[in-house]
C-alpha cells in the first residue's frame, strides 16, 4: 500500500475477502488512498477502468483469488481491448498449494494462465521483498508502453509474512519517442499528398496529442476522422474535425478519393473500418505506440513506432520545410460533410439527435459522458461532439454490457469536480445496476440515464431483420423508481425526449446519486 501511495495512487476499488485480509488491514494505515467497496468484482474493474479513462492515471483493483479474478475478467478484458491502464492485485492460495489442485478455498488452476490473455503481463510475487519492485515496475511499464492491464498475484503466506525491505522510489519512465528515419519518410509521403485524411484513435487521448494533431492537420489541411475511443483527443468543434464517421457512407467516399492516410494511435480495427472495408490508399502512414499494430490490418507505406504526441511533434517539425504555407483550406468541405451527416440522420428519424443535443447543452466541455452498449450510446459515438480529452467513454473494444454505470462511478471518483452522466439501456443497466449501493454509500453524484425499451432492443432489431421474429429479447424489468428508492437513490421518469434537458439539470443540481428513466420511442423498437 505504501508503494501504491508513492506511485501516486489515491483510490482503489475492490472487495475484501479472507484471502486478501492483510492488504485490507493496511488500508487504514495508508490514508492517502481511498478505498471503494463494490458489490461485484466486475464492477471493481469497471470502476478502475473509468477512473483511468477519466484521469489518465492507473486504475487499481484489489481482489481475492479464484472467483474474485474470474468475476473481474470481463472488466479486465474491456480495459485490455481499449488500452486502459489498470493494475489488478489478487490473492493466491498458499504457495505450497498453488496450482496443486488440492481443494483449497477459492483455488483456481493456473490462475496466471486465466488472466494472461487479457493482460499486458502477469506474475506471481513469491516473497515480501519482491512486492515493492513488482509494483514499481508495473507503473513504469504502463507509462512507457501501450497501457493495458497488469495482474500481480500474491499468495496468502507471502501476504502474512514480514521482512525489512527498502520500498525504493518510483521508477523513472517516459513514453517512447519515434526514431528520426521513419519520421522523415512519413513527412516525405504526407507532404506529397493533396487529399490527405487523418484517422485519430485512442492513443491521441491517452498521450495528450491534441495540440500536435491540430498543428499537423492545419499544416497539411487534412480532415480528421476520430474513432470512438479517439473522441475528445481533439475538439470536435475544430474546423478540420469530421468526427466519428466510421459507419457513414460519406467517409467511404472521402477515403476512396484520398491519396494518403495518416493513422495515429488507432488499430484500424474491424469494428472501426466496417470489417476492413475502408478503401485505405497505399500511401498509409501509421503511428502507434505498439509496433505490433503497424501493418496488422492494413499494409503501411511507413510505420512509426512511438507515443502519439511525441511522434506528431516530430512529424510537425519534419513537415515544416516541405509544406507550402498557402495550402487551400478544406474546412468548408468538412463543414459541408458534417452538416450532410447530421441532416441525413434527422431525415431518417433519429430520435437520438435531439437527446444528444440536450445532453451537450447541459454538460460542460470538461464533464464526462460514459456509455454502454445501447442505441443512444451508438448514436453518441457518432453525433455527440466531445471537446476535451478523457470526457467520452465507450466500451468499444470488447462491447461489454454493464460497463457504463460502474465506469461512471470510477470517473466520478477520479474527477469529483466534474459532472458525470451514464447512459445505458435497461438490459445493460441491470448487469451492474446493483452498484447504486456503491454510489449511495459514497454519495457519488453520478446521473444514470436509462433508456428503457423493456428488452434487448438492439438484438431484437437484428432478429427481426434477419429472421422476421424475436426470441427471448423482451424482458420483465423492474419499476426503476422503486428500484432506485430501495438503494436510497433519487429517481424520476422522463416523459419524453423533449423533457430530458430539464430532468438532467434537476438531477445534477441535486449533487447526489440520481436515476432518470426515459422510455424509448416504441416505433423504433
Amino acid at each position: 500500500m505504501q508503494t501504491l501511495a508513492a506511485a501516486g495512487v489515491r483510490a482503489v476499488f475492490g472487495v475484501p475477502g479472507v484471502h486478501n485480509l492483510d492488504i485490507y488491514d493496511a488500508l487504514p494505515d495508508t490514508p492517502q488512498i481511498a478505498h471503494y467497496v463494490v458489490r461485484h468484482e466486475q464492477a471493481a474493474t469497471f470502476m478502475a477502468d473509468g477512473y483511468a479513462r477519466a484521469t489518465g492515471d492507473v486504475g487499481v483493483a484489489l481482489l481475492i483469488t479464484g472467483p474474485g479474478l474470474t468475476n473481474a475478467l470481463t472488466g479486465i478484458a474491456e480495459a485490455y481491448s481499449d488500452s486502459s491502464p489498470m493494475l489488478v492485485i489478487t490473492a493466491q492460495v498458499e504457495t505450497k498449494l498453488a496450482d496443486k489442485e488440492k481443494g483449497s478455498l477459492h483455488e483456481l488452476r493456473d490462475q496466471l494462465g486465466v488472466s494472461r490473455p487479457v493482460t499486458a503481463y502477469n506474475r506471481r510475487i513469491n516473497s515480501v521483498p519482491e512486492i515493492a519492485p513488482a509494483i514499481r515496475e508495473a507503473f513504469a511499464y504502463l507509462k512507457r508502453s501501450r497501457p493495458r492491464p497488469i495482474h500481480l498475484e500474491i499468495p496468502t503466506d507471502v501476504m502474512e509474512a514480514a521482512a525489512e525491505v527498502d520500498l525504493g522510489q518510483p521508477l523513472a519512465a517516459a513514453p517512447p519517442a519515434p526514431f528520426a528515419a521513419p519520421i522523415k519518410r512519413a513527412a516525405d509521403v504526407l507532404a506529397r499528398a493533396n487529399r490527405l485524411i487523418i484517422v485519430a484513435g485512442g492513443g491521441c487521448v491517452s498521450s495528450g496529442a491534441g495540440e500536435a494533431l491540430a498543428a499537423v492537420a492545419e499544416m497539411l489541411q487534412a480532415p480528421i476522422v476520430v474513432t470512438s475511443n479517439g473522441k475528445g483527443g481533439i475538439p470536435e468543434s475544430h474546423p478540420l474535425v469530421l468526427g466519428n464517421l466510421s459507419y457513414d457512407k460519406v467517409l467511404m467516399d472521402l477515403m476512396g478519393s484520398a491519396d494518403a492516410v495518416l493513422g495515429v494511435g488507432t488499430r484500424f480495427s474491424a469494428m472501426t473500418t466496417r470489417g476492413f472495408t475502408w478503401p485505405v490508399p497505399a500511401a498509409l502512414v501509421h503511428i502507434d505506440i505498439d509496433p505490433a499494430e503497424l501493418g496488422r490490418n492494413y499494409p503501411v507505406a511507413v510505420g512509426v513506432s512511438g507515443d502519439a504526441r511525441l511522434s506528431l511533434e516530430s512529424l510537425r517539425d519534419a513537415l515544416r520545410p516541405l509544406v507550402a504555407a498557402d495550402r487551400q483550406s478544406r474546412a468548408p468541405e468538412v463543414a459541408e460533410v458534417k452538416q450532410h451527416v447530421r441532416q441525413q440522420a434527422i431525415a431518417q428519424g433519429s430520435w437520438e439527435i435531439g437527446i444528444l443535443d440536450d445532453i451537450r447543452r447541459v454538460l460542460a466541455p470538461d464533464d464526462v459522458l460514459v456509455n454502454d452498449m445501447t442505441m443512444l450510446s451508438y448514436a453518441a459515438a457518432r453525433y455527440y461532439p466531445a471537446e476535451r480529452p478523457h470526457t467520452f467513454m465507450s466500451p468499444r473494444g470488447y462491447g461489454t454490457l454493464g460497463f457504463s454505470y460502474p465506469a461512471a462511478l470510477g470517473a466520478q471518483v477520479g474527477r469529483p469536480d466534474r459532472r458525470v452522466l451514464s447512459i445505458a439501456g435497461d438490459g445493460g443497466f441491470l448487469f451492474t445496476g446493483v452498484e447504486l449501493c456503491t454510489a449511495a454509500q459514497y454519495n457519488l453524484p453520478v446521473v444514470a440515464l436509462i433508456v428503457n425499451n423493456h428488452g434487448y432492443g438492439v438484438v431484437k432489431r437484428n432478429q427481426l431483420r434477419r429472421f422476421g421474429r424475436p426470441v427471448d429479447v423482451d424482458l420483465h424489468t423492474p419499476d426503476y423508481m422503486q428500484f432506485a428508492a430501495a438503494f436510497g437513490v433519487a429517481a424520476e421518469r422522463v416523459g419524453g425526449p423533449g423533457e430530458i434537458r430539464g430532468a438532467l439539470e434537476r438531477a445534477f443540481a441535486a449533487r447526489k446519486p440520481y436515476l432518470l428513466e426515459l422510455a424509448e420511442p416504441q416505433d423504433k423498437v
